[in-house]
């Protein structure tokens, strides 16, 4: 596999000094990590997919045994949190994209990490779980990282709180939140730069409190507050903004686009979910058949404990 001819010769430079790859190093780099997932006997994944496996090596800098256990915990997440990943697709989400909650916004230099914003006042707490639009935002991450570009330069998260109430904020809690913080930081192949919270009302730090005790020190330190958008200057270019953060352009075209191209994704997050973990006893009984006849797992999902 050589994608060198649609990465930019900028990013394949980023690439080479943030994350340690080479583009002539590549094929070897991801037999490597072909072999150990193969010899996962618990794991049934598309190895044979050198996109799918070069995403894990980017967001573990081409460690692989870091990439190889990222690869595995993002199947074994899916049984620890059944529900949570229960039709886990766009569909799922369709009100809220078609609200515009979520919005990718344009990335002004190429190799900037990618933006992304949530107008969490968007929420209808009448109507959607704070689960829910975490749901949601995790669904849109997972496609944003299968773009070869942004495994490169990483997301940045921003989350504008502007209109949100108590009646928002109450549903934050220590479980749901230690259930997000783990996907996002150790069963994602997800680089995030940083994370923006914008027009924080007087509650934040009680939400904020709860989440950040499952947060990593490296997380915590790329954590920003704004009390107001005039901050944002500090951090962005203003071409990046929408007018009601400081910039100058209409967010609605926008999220109507990407809400579409998120509903319109549907089938490679179907496509996935064949994949897994299985029982080592139920592999060792049907050596050879990685799937059944519907194209499904062989054997039973592992359960794992819940802490």
């Amino acid at each position: 596999m050589s994608d060198s001819d649609t990465l930019s010769e900028a990013l394949q430079e980023k690439a080479r000094a943030e994350l340690g790859e080479k583009v002539e190093w590549r094929e070897r780099d991801i037999q490597a990590l072909r072999d150990l997932v193969k010899a996962d006997l618990e794991l049934y994944c598309p190895h044979e997919d050198d996109a799918f496996l070069l995403m894990f090596l980017r967001a573990r800098k081409f460690d692989y045994d870091s990439a190889a256990k990222l690869i595995h915990r993002y199947f074994e997440v899916r049984v620890e949190y059944e529900d949570f990943y229960k039709g886990f697709r766009p569909s799922m989400a369709k009100s809220l994209y078609e609200k515009g909650l979520y919005v990718r916004l344009p990335r002004i230099k190429e190799t900037d990490p990618q933006p992304v914003l949530t107008r969490v006042g968007n929420w209808d707490v009448e109507t959607h779980t704070m689960e829910e639009v975490l749901r949601g935002n995790i669904i849109q991450i997972e496609k944003l990282i299968r773009i070869k570009e942004n495994q490169v330069t990483g997301v940045v998260l921003l989350m504008d709180l502007n209109g949100i109430t108590w009646s928002h904020a109450k549903q934050a809690n220590p479980f749901l939140a230690k259930r997000i913080m783990s996907i996002i930081q150790h069963a994602m192949p997800c680089r995030v730069k940083g994370m923006h919270y914008i027009n924080v009302p007087h509650f934040f730090d009680y939400v904020f409190g709860i989440a950040k005790q499952f947060m990593t020190e490296k997380l915590r330190n790329r954590i920003h507050t704004h009390v107001t958008p005039e901050t944002l200057k500090d951090h962005f270019d203003l071409e990046m903004l929408p007018d009601f953060l400081g910039g100058k352009y209409d967010i609605e075209p926008i999220a109507k686009e990407w809400a579409q191209e998120m509903l319109d994704s549907e089938q490679d997050f179907v496509a996935r979910e064949k994949y897994g973990i299985r029982k080592v006893d139920a592999v060792s009984s049907n050596q050879g058949n990685s799937a059944d006849a519907a194209g499904g797992i062989t054997g039973t999902f592992k359960k794992l404990n819940v802490d």
